[in-house]
């Protein structure tokens, strides 16, 4: 990652198109997020393997209200 790992979170693991796909819905709700490779030896471009999605900190609690939160807003 780019900027200070102590600035990020893991916010979530999934396989590699969900995480990219929730990294899609994080940013349209405004809130930056960046993947990375749980077996970074892989190619990038094999959905089979597992991904991880990174918040930043000050924006972890934000993403999990939306995400797993009891609202009954829709994404």
């Amino acid at each position: 990652m780019s900027e200070s790992d102590s600035d990020w979170k893991l916010f979530h693991t999934a396989m590699a198109d969900s995480a990219e796909l929730m990294c899609v819905m994080l940013e349209n709700h405004g809130i930056d997020s960046r993947r990375e490779s749980v077996h970074p030896d892989l190619p990038d471009d094999d959905l089979d393997q597992e991904a991880r999605v990174y918040v930043p900190v000050d924006e972890y609690d934000r993403a999990y209200e939306l995400f797993y939160g009891d609202s009954e807003d829709e994404l």
